[in-house]
C-alpha cells in the first residue's frame, strides 16, 4: 500500500495568482507562493512505502505511479513555530514583531509578525504579494488549525489482498469491501474511487460512504483465470489531494468443471489445433494437466494441440476403429475441465476368413463414453463390432464394403467399413467326365500315357495331388496323367483302378478300366554312327542301317525327315540339309523296319543311328552382349574405360583365336589386342565429347567381327556455374512477404550435381530470400521504399560437385512506390496574420506539406484544397499560396479557422489536414461617431467644477484604433473643460462667471490610431445666469455599483441623497441623454437607479450617465451629476483555452527542463471575468507517461511544457495528457484541452549482441561445411532505436582473414561458408576467428562488435587410399597354411583419430575361406590346403575400412594365381542338345556322348582322357565313367513329354582329368528335348452341360459351349454332337472347332411354351498321322 499526498509546488511565483498543480492536485486557496522562515525548517513528507508491481500486471499506467510514488521534496525556508525553542533572526530585522494567526499578515520573510500556529509558516501569495501565515506541507487547516494529514487511507495494513471468486458470481454481486481511516480531526469526506490494470473492465468501486468502499463484479463473464487489478482512492482536504491504491488479486474459481469433447481424425499430423477449452480462461495462470496417452496438449491461449501424428494402430491398435482419451487440466491445483479426446478412423480395413460367423469380431470400438452405431448388417456386442448378418464368399466377392454411422456426444461418423475377404479350403474337388474307360496294348512300353483324369476345385489357390490304387501297373502325376509304369502280363485283359483327387482337407474318388488289347512288338538294338562336316552340301552318304531279313527302313519319328533321307531299301542315310556344328552338333533318331517277306502286322525297331556333325572354322567371332556402353572419366589419361558389360567375344568354332583392333579414334583410345582392354590415349572434354562411339573389330583369322563401344565420358566438376538473365529488379514497396521478385538463373557446362545450381543470397536487412532450388528471389520482411529505395544484394550460385564452384553476381533490386505515405504537414495548426482591406493579390501565406513518397511521381505530388473557409478563402491547388476572396473586415469577424487538406495525387489518394487560423489585423479605417449629441447646452447656474454634459463618441476599430479621446474649442473654451478620455463637459474651477449669453464650442473626438481620424462636432452654450442656485447637485460624480448579473428591477441607489434643496422645493428627476442601451432607470421622483436590462460586465463594465433634478413647477431651476455604475464581477466565466489542442514534439536525448518544441508555441487560456474570478491554474492528468512533463508558468495565464524526467522513445514514442484550466475560486469554472507530445528517437543505443559469452561466439562446424549447409543461428543482435538509427549494418572486421559470411536476418546471425571456401580438417583448417561489427545508421553512428570463434572438427571424409589396389600374386597348389602371400597391403587415410584407423577383411567368397588376412595390417596367408582347389586362379576382395562413422571403405583386387602343370579339361561347346520321341525305345537306351577337351604345353588340343560325372541327380539317366556315353539306366526306358517339365530334360555333365592333382571342367549342360505323339485323351471340363432357350429364339441364337482340354502339344480338337432326344428333331448346331453351340431349327410345340433338348453325346476327335504299316 502506498499513501500519497500532492501539494502544491511552492518552488516558483506566479503574476495574477495563478497556480499549477500535477496530477490530482486541487486547491481552494490561489495565494500560496513562496515560504520562507526565520529559522530552516526542512519537512521532507515523503508518504511512500515499497510496492512490487510486475509491469505485465501494472501495464504504463501503474509503471507511471510507481515512478512517482515517492513525492519530490521542496525544501522551504518556513516560519518556525512558536513551540520551536531559541529562533534566530529573521531576514528582515523585524524588531517588535506581533503575532499572527492563520491567514494573518506576517510581511516580507515574517519581518513584520511570527506565525504563532503550530506547523505554520510565512508564505508569500498572490494577493498583493502579501505575506501570509499557511500550514506547512503535510499540514491542513482546521479551524485555526494545521493538523497533521494521515499517511495512508486504508485501515489494513497489507498493501495486497487475494480473494477468490466464483466464476458464476453474477453482476453486482460484492467482492470486497475495504475500510477507509478517517482523517484525524477534519469531518469525514467520501473518498472519489477507480480502478485500474488489465481486466479492470470485468469489476466496478465506489465509496459505499466515507467509512469504505465495495468492489462489485460489472461484467457477465468472467473469462479470465485471474484479475490484476488497482484500486485507487483519493480524498482532498484543504485543496490539498491525498491518494491511495490498494492491489487486489482476483482469483476465479471454476464451481462448473468444463466438459467438452474433442474429435480428432486418426492420422492428423503433430502440432494441429483440435479444440479449445475456453478464450483465454487459462492465461496468467501455471496450468497443469493430466492425460495418459500424451496425445494433445493444452496451450495457454486455451487451445488444445496434437503432440504427436495420430496413430490409433500405436493407440489402440490395429483393430480399433474409435478410441477416446482424456485430459484433465488443473488450474492452481483445481480440476478445471476434463476434455475427452475421441479419436476416429474415418476409413477401416479388416481381413477376415470367408468361414467367419456372425460372432466374428469385425473391430473394437474403445470409447469410454456413450455412443451408438447405424449400419445395415453389422452388429454391436458391447463396445465390439461384430460381422452380424453380414455374409463372406470369397468365390462371390473378395471385399466387402459397409458403412458404419457413430454417433458421440451430438457428432456424427461416416465410417468406411472394408472387410478383405480370405479363401478357406471348403469345397471338395470333383473329377469331370467320370466314369473313366481307358484303351492300350498289351505289348505297351513304359511310361506310355494312358488317359488323364480331370478334377476341378472351386476353392481359390487349391493345390490338388492325385493317387492310384493299386499301383503296381499304373503311375499317376500332379496333372492327372496316368501311365504305365510296368508292363501287364500277356493274359490281362482289363485292369481296374481307384484314382483319389485331394485338396489337402477334402477329396473325391473314381473307378477306371483299362481295356488291353493283344499286338506283336520286335526290338533288335542295333548301334549305327556317322560323321558329316558342318556345312555339307545335300545330299551326302553318312552311314548304312541296313540289317538282313529287314526292309522298308524309315525313321520312327517321323520329323527326321526334315534333316536326312533313308533309303528304304538299302538303308543308307543322307542328309537332306546343310548342318551348322555350331546349333546342332549330334543327331539321334530310331530306325524301324518291316520283315522282309512277313505279312504279319509287325514292325521291327532296329536301333538307333548316331551322327556327329563335325566343326570346320565358318563361325565369325561374336561379340557377347553387343553393343557396349563404356565410361571414362574425363580430363584422364592412360585410364581404363569401364565397358558394361565386359568386351568379350565367343566363337562357336573350336581353337578360337582373337584379335581386337579398332577401327575409329584411334587416336583417342588404345586397345589391348589380346584382352580387349581399352584407355584413354589422351585426356577428353567432356563438355566438347559428352558421347564417343568406339568401332572395334575382333579377328579369328578368317573372319571379322564389329561392334560399337559407346563411351560415356563422365563429367567431373570443372567449370564454374554462369548467371544469366537479368541482375535488376524491380517490388513493389507493398509487396507481401513471399512474392517474387524475380527468376535468377544460371547454367554450368557440366552435367549430374556437378551441373545441379544452388542459389544462395546474400544482402542486409533479410528483406530478401531465394529459394535455393530454383532461384526465385523473394520478398522476405515488410519492405518500405522511404526507408531503403535501392537493395544491393549479392547472389550466389554454385554447383553441388565433391569441390563446389561458386560464382556471383551483384543483384539490385528497386523498390516501386506505392501510395503509402500520406502528405505531412510540418505543424497541426499555425496562425497566421493579415491585415484587414488588403488586396486579395497579397499572399496570406503558404501552405507547405511534404510526402515521402517518392519524388516526382504522383504519389509524392501534392494538391492543396480548402475543407473549411472556402467561403472567404482560396488557395492555389499547386503552389499553396493562401489567399483571401474578398476583402477581410476587421470589425465584421477578426480571426477565421480554415482547414486546409493536401492531397497526393497517388491511388488511392492519401490525405491530411492542417488547421489554419488567420488573424485579421486591425487597421485604424474607422473615424469616431458621436453618440446622442445635442445642438446646444444651457447653463442656468455656473459654478467652478460642475457637470455641463458629456460626451460620448464609438469607434468601430479595435485596440489603439479603438480608443478615443475628446477636445473642445471655441470661446466657450473660456469657462468650459472636457474630460479628454471621459467626454465629460464641466465648468472650469478657476473661471469666473462667465458673462450670461450665448457662447460657440466645437467638441472634436480623435482615436489613437497611428493615422489619427476625428470628428467634430459644434453646438451653442447658453449662459442664463440665475444670483442663486437653490436646487443643486452636492457632487458632480456620483459612484454606485452593482452586482453583475443582478436580476432586472434590483435597486441600486437614489440620487436624491446627493441633491441639496435648499427651499424644498417638489423635485423631478431624469436622464438627459438616456439612449436605447442604456441598461439602468431613474425614478423620476425618488431619484432611484434601477437596473432594466441584463448587465454582462464582461461586455461593459462601468456605465455612465448624466442625471438631472429640477423643481417640478420649473424647469430652470435643475442641476447636472454623472452617475458612474461600476459592474462588480461575478465569476461566470470558465477559461478557454486559445487552442483546440496543443501538439509538440521533443527528442529523447533532452535534457531535464527543456521546453517542448516548437518552444515558441505555448499554452494559453483566458477569462473574460477579473479580479480573482480572472485569476486561471493549470494541472496536468492522464495516464502513462504524462509524469515526464511539468508546466512552466509564463505568466499572463500562459503555459510552457518541459521535461520533468527524462523520456526514452524505446518505452514510449507519444504522450498524450489533458491539461485543465480552471479557476481557483470556483474550480467548477474549467475547461480542458489535450496535449500530444511526439518523442523522437536519438541514437542513443548501441547495437548489442546476444547469446554470447564475453562477446565471444563459440561455434563448432564439422569440416564438411560447405555453402550448401543451412546453419541454424548462432546469436543475435538488435538495436532498441528506430529507423536509421536502429538499422543495423553487420560486418566483418577482418574479412579477408574469416572464412564465412555472416548474414543478419531480423535479429539472428546466420554463418555461412564462402563460396570460394572448401573447409578441410585435415589440411589444417581447424580453428577461424572472425571479428564481427554491428553498427546502426544513425547520427552519431554507433556500433559494437564481438568475435566469432570456429572450431573445426574432422569428419570422417576420405576413404582409406590403397597404393596398388589390382594386386596379383602367385602361390602354389601345395602351399602350406600359413604361407605368407602378401606381407601387408599399403593403404592410408589422412583423416585423424578413428576416422584414420583401418581395418582390413576379406569379402566372402567362394574360396576366401581358404586364405586369412591380419584385421590390422592387410597381411594375407594361406588358411587351407589348396590341392582340392580346381581353379587355377582365385580373385580375393580385400575391403579395407576406417573406424569412423559413417565408416568408409575402399577394396583392392587381389588375383592368386595357383601355379602347376596340369591345365583345366573344358567343353568346346557349353551345351549339347539331342531330340528323342516320347515313349519310343532307342537302342540300348544311348543319348549321346559328352567329350571334353585339354591343351597340351605346346598348345595343341586334343580330346581329354578324363573321367566323367553328372551333376544332376537323376536315376533313369547314367554317364559312362571313361566314355562319356550318356544313357538311360534301362535300355528299354522311355520318356514322357508331358511328365518333364517343359518338355525337355537336362543334366550336367563334369570332366575330369587324370593329371597329378586332377582338375575339373566347367559344367556342360545336356539337353534331351523330348517330341510329342498324340498319347492324350481330349478330357470335356464338365461332365455334364444343360442350357436354356426360348421356344421362339431365332435361328443362330447362342444356346451355350462346351470346352475339352488336351495335353498333347498344339493338339487340334474338332467338336461333333448327336441328339439323343428330342420331340423335334435336330434343332441345335455345333461348331467343330470352338464347341459353340446355336438354334438351328423350329422348337415350337403345340403343347408347351418352352422345349427342353436333351443332348447325348459331344464327340472330340483328334486329328492325327499315324505311321504307315503294310498291315
Amino acid at each position: 500500500m502506498i499513501m500519497e499526498l500532492e501539494v502544491p509546488d511552492f518552488g516558483q511565483e506566479h503574476e495574477h495568482g495563478a497556480r499549477i498543480l500535477d496530477f490530482g492536485q486541487e486547491h481552494q486557496h490561489g495565494d500560496r507562493e513562496n515560504t520562507t522562515t526565520e529559522e530552516p525548517l526542512t519537512t521532507d513528507h515523503t508518504y511512500s512505502k515499497e510496492i512490487t508491481i510486475t509491469p505485465t500486471t501494472t501495464e504504463n499506467h501503474f509503471s507511471s505511479i510507481r515512478a512517482s510514488a515517492l513525492f519530490t521534496t521542496t525544501t522551504t525556508q518556513q516560519t518556525t513555530p512558536s513551540a520551536t525553542p531559541s529562533p534566530t533572526p529573521c531576514i528582515g530585522g523585524g524588531l517588535n514583531r506581533t503575532d499572527a494567526r492563520l491567514d494573518e499578515e506576517c510581511g516580507a520573510h515574517s519581518e513584520e509578525a511570527k506565525c504563532i500556529v503550530s506547523n505554520s509558516a510565512c508564505t508569500k501569495t498572490s494577493i498583493a504579494s502579501t505575506w501570509r501565515c499557511r500550514c506547512v506541507q503535510g499540514y491542513a487547516e482546521k479551524n485555526n488549525s494545521c493538523l497533521q494529514l494521515p499517511t495512508k487511507l486504508f485501515r489494513q495494513e497489507s498493501e495486497k489482498v487475494s480473494i477468490n471468486l466464483p466464476e458464476s458470481s453474477p453482476m453486482g454481486h460484492q467482492v470486497l469491501k475495504v475500510d477507509f481511516t478517517e482523517v484525524d480531526g477534519f469531518h469525514k469526506i467520501t473518498p472519489t474511487a477507480e480502478m485500474m490494470g488489465p481486466g479492470s473492465d470485468s469489476f466496478s468501486v465506489s465509496p459505499a460512504n466515507t467509512a469504505n468502499f465495495v468492489v462489485t463484479v460489472s461484467s457477465s463473464t468472467l473469462s479470465k483465470s485471474k484479475y490484476d487489478i488497482f484500486v485507487v482512492v483519493s480524498v482532498t482536504v484543504d485543496g490539498i489531494v491525498i491518494r491511495d491504491f490498494i492491489h487486489v488479486v482476483i482469483t476465479i474459481t471454476r464451481n462448473k468443471i468444463i466438459e467438452k469433447n474433442i474429435f480428432v481424425i486418426d492420422g492428423t499430423p503433430k502440432d494441429s489445433v483440435v479444440g479449445i477449452v475456453c478464450q483465454s480462461c487459462l492465461s496468467g495462470d501455471a496450468v497443469t494437466t493430466i492425460t495418459p496417452d500424451d496425445v494433445v496438449s493444452v496451450e495457454k491461449d486455451g487451445s488444445i494441440k496434437t503432440t504427436t501424428h495420430i496413430n490409433l494402430d500405436t493407440l489402440g491398435g490395429p483393430q480399433t476403429i474409435a478410441y477416446s482419451s482424456y485430459i484433465h487440466i488443473k488450474q492452481n491445483g483445481n480440476l478445471v475441465a476434463n476434455m475427452t479426446i475421441i479419436i476416429v478412423r474415418l476409413h477401416y480395413n479388416i481381413s477376415l476368413m470367408e468361414d467367419s460367423g456372425r460372432n466374428t469380431v469385425v473391430g473394437n470400438l474403445k470409447l469410454s463414453i456413450p455412443f451408438s452405431i447405424n449400419t445395415r448388417d453389422l452388429a454391436l456386442n458391447n463396445n465390439s463390432l461384430m460381422l452380424g448378418s453380414v455374409s463372406l464368399d470369397y468365390q462371390k466377392e473378395q471385399e466387402v464394403h459397409e458403412t458404419l454411422v457413430l454417433s458421440v456426444s451430438g457428432a456424427a461418423f461416416s465410417i468406411q467399413i472394408i472387410i478383405k475377404v480370405q479363401d478357406v479350403n471348403n469345397k471338395a474337388p470333383v473329377f469331370l467326365g467320370a466314369p473313366y474307360r481307358f484303351v492300350t496294348v498289351q505289348s505297351a512300353y513304359t511310361d506310355l500315357t494312358v488317359g488323364v483324369v480331370t478334377a476341378v476345385d472351386h476353392d481359390m489357390h487349391a493345390h490338388l495331388t492325385y493317387e492310384i490304387i493299386p499301383s503296381d501297373k499304373l503311375s499317376i502325376n500332379k496333372n492327372g496323367v496316368i501311365s504305365i509304369h510296368s508292363k501287364f502280363d500277356p493274359s490281362t485283359t482289363i485292369y481296374n483302378a481307384k484314382v483319389t483327387v485331394r485338396d489337402g482337407i477334402y477329396n473325391d474318388s473314381e473307378e477306371i478300366t483299362v481295356d488291353i488289347r493283344q499286338a506283336a512288338n520286335v526290338e533288335l538294338n542295333k548301334t549305327f554312327n556317322g560323321t558329316i562336316d558342318e556345312n555339307e552340301g545335300a545330299p551326302t552318304v553318312i552311314v548304312t542301317v541296313k540289317v538282313f531279313e529287314y526292309e522298308n527302313y524309315r525313321f520312327a519319328d517321323q520329323s527326321a525327315k526334315n534333316d536326312f533321307t533313308i533309303d528304304s531299301k538299302t538303308g543308307e542315310i543322307r542328309n537332306a540339309r546343310a548342318f551348322d556344328r555350331e546349333k546342332e552338333q549330334e543327331f539321334k533318331h530310331t530306325i524301324v523296319a518291316s520283315k522282309e517277306n512277313e505279312a504279319a502286322c509287325s514292325l521291327a525297331v532296329i536301333g538307333i543311328v548316331t551322327i556327329l556333325v563335325k566343326d570346320v572354322n565358318d563361325e565369325p567371332p561374336i561379340f557377347f552382349d553387343a553393343p557396349y556402353n563404356a565410361t571414362v572419366v574425363e580430363e584422364k589419361q592412360d585410364k581404363d574405360l569401364s565397358v558394361v558389360p565386359g568386351l568379350s567375344t565367343t566363337d562357336k568354332d573350336l581353337n578360337q583365336t582373337v584379335i581386337y583392333s579398332l577401327l575409329t579414334n584411334g587416336e583417342t583410345f588404345y586397345i589391348d589386342p589380346k584382352n580387349g582392354t581399352i584407355k584413354t590415349k589422351v585426356a577428353i572434354d567432356r563438355e566438347k565429347h559428352p558421347l564417343l562411339d568406339i568401332k572395334v573389330n575382333a579377328f579369328d583369322g578368317i573372319h571379322n567381327s564389329y561392334t560399337t563401344v559407346t563411351v560415356k565420358i563422365m563429367d567431373i566438376n570443372d567449370n564454374d556455374p554462369v548467371i544469366t538473365g537479368p541482375k535488376s529488379y524491380n517490388v513493389s514497396e507493398d509487396s507481401s512477404v513471399g512474392t517474387t521478385v524475380g527468376l535468377m538463373t544460371a547454367s554450368d557446362a557440366d552435367e549430374g550435381k556437378n551441373a545441379k545450381i544452388t542459389f544462395d543470397l546474400v544482402a542486409e536487412g533479410g528483406y530478401f530470400r531465394i529459394n535455393q532450388i530454383t532461384g526465385n528471389i523473394l520478398v522476405s520482411r515488410e519492405l518500405d521504399r522511404e526507408t531503403v529505395g535501392t537493395h544491393h544484394m549479392t547472389v550466389f550460385a554454385r554447383d553441388n560437385g565433391d569441390n563446389i564452384r561458386p560464382s556471383s553476381a551483384t543483384v539490385i533490386v528497386t523498390i516501386d512506390d506505392v501510395n503509402d505515405n500520406a502528405p505531412v504537414f510540418g505543424q497541426d495548426q499555425i496562425t497566421v496574420l493579415f491585415e484587414e482591406n488588403s488586396s486579395c493579390a497579397n499572399h496570406i501565406t503558404t501552405i507547405s506539406a511534404s510526402d515521402a513518397d517518392k519524388a516526382y511521381t504522383p504519389n509524392s505530388q501534392i494538391e492543396y484544397f480548402l475543407r473549411r473557409g472556402e467561403d472567404n478563402f482560396k488557395v492555389n491547388k499547386q503552389s499553396g499560396i493562401l489567399t483571401c476572396n474578398d476583402y477581410l473586415d476587421y470589425e465584421q469577424k477578426v480571426s477565421y479557422e480554415i482547414i486546409v487538406e493536401a492531397r497526393d495525387k497517388g491511388s488511392p489518394k492519401m490525405s491530411s489536414a492542417q488547421t489554419v487560423i488567420v488573424q485579421v489585423i486591425d487597421i485604424n479605417d474607422n473615424s469616431p461617431i458621436f453618440v446622442d449629441i445635442n445642438s446646444r447646452i444651457i447653463i442656468r447656474y455656473f459654478s467652478g467644477g460642475r457637470v455641463v454634459d458629456i460626451f460620448k463618441a464609438t469607434d468601430m476599430d479595435s485596440g489603439e484604433n479603438g480608443k478615443v479621446h475628446f477636445s473642445i474649442a471655441g470661446n466657450a473654451t473660456q469657462f468650459l473643460q472636457i474630460g479628454k478620455v471621459d467626454g465629460i463637459l464641466r465648468t472650469k474651477t478657476d473661471a469666473n462667471t462667465p458673462p450670461k449669453g450665448d457662447y460657440y464650442l466645437n467638441v472634436t473626438v480623435t482615436d489613437n490610431g497611428i493615422k489619427p481620424l476625428t470628428n467634430t462636432t459644434s453646438l451653442v452654450v447658453i449662459v442664463q445666469q440665475l444670483i442663486e442656485q437653490s436646487i443643486k447637485f452636492m457632487e458632480q460624480k456620483i459612484n454606485m455599483k452593482i452586482q453583475e448579473n443582478s436580476p432586472h428591477n434590483s435597486p441600486i441607489e437614489s440620487v436624491s441623497k446627493y441633491v441639496i434643496n435648499t427651499e424644498n422645493k417638489n423635485l423631478m428627476f431624469d436622464i438627459i441623454d438616456e439612449s436605447a442601451d442604456l441598461s439602468f432607470s431613474l425614478h423620476r421622483e425618488t431619484g432611484m437607479v434601477t437596473v432594466i436590462k441584463h448587465i454582462d460586465r464582461e461586455m461593459k463594465e462601468i456605465h455612465e450617465f448624466v442625471v438631472r433634478v429640477r423643481n417640478t413647477d420649473t424647469t430652470e431651476q435643475s442641476d447636472l451629476a454623472l452617475v458612474r455604475v461600476s459592474i462588480v464581477d461575478e465569476n461566470d466565466n470558465e477559461p478557454i483555452f486559445v487552442q483546440k489542442a496543443y501538439y509538440f514534439t521533443i527528442n529523447e536525448n533532452e535534457q531535464i527542463g527543456t521546453v517542448v518544441s516548437p518552444p515558441e508555441r505555448k499554452i494559453m487560456a483566458t477569462d473574460a471575468d477579473s479580479g480573482d474570478n480572472a485569476l486561471i491554474e493549470f494541472k496536468l492528468y492522464g495516464e502513462g507517461c504524462h509524469s515526464a512533463f511539468s508546466p512552466k508558468y509564463e505568466g499572463s495565464n500562459t503555459l510552457s511544457i518541459q521535461l520533468a524526467v527524462q523520456v526514452d522513445y524505446e518505452v514510449n514514442r507519444r504522450c498524450s495528457f489533458t491539461i485543465e484550466a480552471f479557476n481557483p475560486n470556483d474550480m467548477t469554472k474549467s475547461s480542458n484541452v489535450s496535449v500530444v507530445i511526439d518523442i523522437t528517437d536519438y541514437n542513443d543505443n548501441v547495437p548489442e549482441f546476444e547469446g554470447h559469452s564475453n562477446y565471444v561466439y563459440t561455434v563448432s562446424l564439422p569440416e564438411d561445411t560447405n555453402i550448401n549447409t543451412n546453419l541454424k543461428p548462432f546469436g543475435q543482435v538488435f538495436d532498441k532505436d528506430s529507423r536509421e538509427n536502429g538499422d543495423i549494418e553487420l560486418s566483418v572486421v577482418n574479412d579477408d582473414g574469416c572464412w564465412f559470411t555472416v548474414n543478419r536476418v531480423v535479429d539472428e546471425m546466420f554463418l555461412k561458408v564462402k563460396p570460394t571456401i572448401i573447409l578441410d580438417y585435415d589440411k589444417g583448417d581447424v580453428q577461424n576467428t572472425c571479428t564481427l561489427k554491428a553498427s546502426d545508421k544513425g547520427v552519431p553512428k554507433l556500433s559494437s562488435t564481438a568475435t566469432l570463434s570456429i572450431n573445426i572438427t574432422d569428419v570422417n571424409d576420405n576413404p582409406p587410399v590403397i597404393s596398388d589396389p589390382d594386386i596379383i600374386l602367385n602361390v602354389s597348389r601345395d602351399a602350406d597354411p600359413g604361407t605368407v602371400i602378401v606381407d601387408r597391403i599399403p593403404t592410408t587415410d589422412i583423416d585423424s583419430g578413428v576416422n584414420g584407423m583401418l581395418v582390413y577383411r576379406l569379402e566372402s567368397s567362394e574360396h576366401s575361406s581358404r586364405f586369412a588376412i591380419d584385421a590390422n595390417t592387410g597381411k594375407i596367408t594361406v588358411n587351407t590346403v589348396l590341392q582340392s582347389v580346381q581353379k587355377d586362379e582365385i580373385m580375393l576382395s580385400v575391403i579395407v575400412s576406417d573406424k569412423g562413422l559413417p565408416q568408409r571403405s575402399t577394396r583392392a583386387q587381389v588375383t592368386i594365381k595357383i601355379k602347376d602343370d596340369n591345365p583345366r579339361p573344358f567343353f568346346v561347346v557349353p551345351s549339347v542338345s539331342v531330340n528323342i520321341q516320347e515313349h519310343t525305345n532307342i537302342d540300348d537306351g544311348i543319348l549321346g556322348v559328352a567329350l571334353a577337351h585339354d591343351r597340351k604345353d605346346s598348345g595343341e588340343i586334343n580330346i581329354c582322357d578324363c573321367t566323367y560325372l553328372l551333376d544332376t541327380k537323376r536315376d533313369d539317366i547314367i554317364i559312362g565313367k571313361d566314355t562319356g556315353v550318356i544313357k538311360f539306366r534301362n535300355s528299354n526306358h522311355t520318356l514322357d513329354r508331358e511328365n518333364e517339365y517343359g518338355g525337355q530334360v537336362i543334366v550336367g555333365v563334369i570332366a575330369t582329368d587324370k593329371g597329378e592333382n586332377p582338375k575339373n571342367s566347367s559344367t556342360m549342360q545336356f539337353k534331351i528335348k523330348i517330341s510329342d505323339i498324340n498319347d492324350q485323351v481330349p478330357v470335356f471340363n464338365r461332365i455334364n452341360y444343360a442350357f436354356g432357350i426360348f421356344q421362339y429364339a431365332p435361328d443362330e441364337t447362342y444356346i451355350g459351349e462346351v470346352n475339352a482340354v488336351d495335353l498333347d502339344e498344339n493338339p487340334v480338337t474338332h467338336y461333333f454332337i448327336n441328339i439323343t432326344e428330342s420331340s423335334v428333331g435336330s434343332v441345335v448346331k455345333i461348331d467343330k472347332l470352338t464347341g459353340k453351340i446355336v438354334k438351328s431349327g423350329n422348337m415350337s410345340l403345340s403343347s408347351a411354351q418352352n422345349v427342353q433338348i436333351k443332348v447325348g453325346l459331344i464327340h472330340i476327335l483328334r486329328f492325327i498321322h499315324p505311321i504307315t504299316s503294310p498291315c
